[in-house]
């Protein structure tokens, strides 16, 4: 699936300030290289105006972001490129009534541009979430911003509950401890092979 986004139709939803600087181009473009990777869509991000005559593609991850060019509008090349795909392999975000016609007219499905872009967030914003939050095992709490090796990670929580015991914590038996006889068991002598990578 490819998403085709009037860049600025997006951008400018509830805004009052009619201009929006390079800075927030370059992030809306870097949130939507977030989004198309966690949804796995391509997406094509087309604006007006940029430095050159013809409209000009720049591509970075699974965002291709287009600048129509002198004496061209976002909506023209949307309209162009909207009509390189079949009716199920692109969907149109855009509020402008000419190009949701269009699109209806070649059974382009269309996405109004108000709350996309807060809809696109939020879903990022989640995703990173929960990518952060640490997996949580009974028993087993790691300090924040303390990072470990994965073997350390497993074997800590194999061991939750199964701490070996030492020799002052055996039972007493007639006034004499018991002592274990000779070998470690399994459990120890992996940790102590684990220890000794680390």
């Amino acid at each position: 699936m490819t998403l085709l986004i009037d860049a600025y139709n997006v951008l400018k939803q509830g805004r009052a300030a009619p201009i929006i600087s390079q800075v927030e181009v370059r992030r809306f473009v870097s949130l939507l290289g977030q989004y198309a990777k966690l949804k796995g869509f391509s997406i094509t991000v087309v604006f007006d105006g940029g430095d050159f005559q013809r409209p000009t593609a720049f591509c970075e991850g699974a965002v291709t972001t287009i600048y129509a060019g002198y004496g061209r509008s976002a909506d023209e090349v949307v309209v162009e490129k909207m009509l390189e795909y079949c009716p199920g392999e692109v969907m149109v975000v855009s509020s402008d009534r000419e190009i949701c016609s269009e699109a209806a007219r070649y059974e382009i499905a269309t996405i109004e541009a108000v709350g996309f872009f807060d809809y696109v967030r939020g879903e990022v914003t989640a995703q990173q979430r929960i990518s952060c939050r640490p997996k949580q095992v009974p028993g087993l709490y790691k300090r924040p911003g303390c990072e470990s090796s994965p073997e350390v990670d497993l074997l800590m929580t194999e061991l939750i509950g199964r701490v070996p015991n030492k020799v002052d914590d055996l039972p007493v038996e007639g006034g004499r401890r018991l002592r274990r006889k000779g070998k470690k068991s399994k459990l120890e002598r992996r940790i102590d092979r684990l220890v000794k990578k680390l």
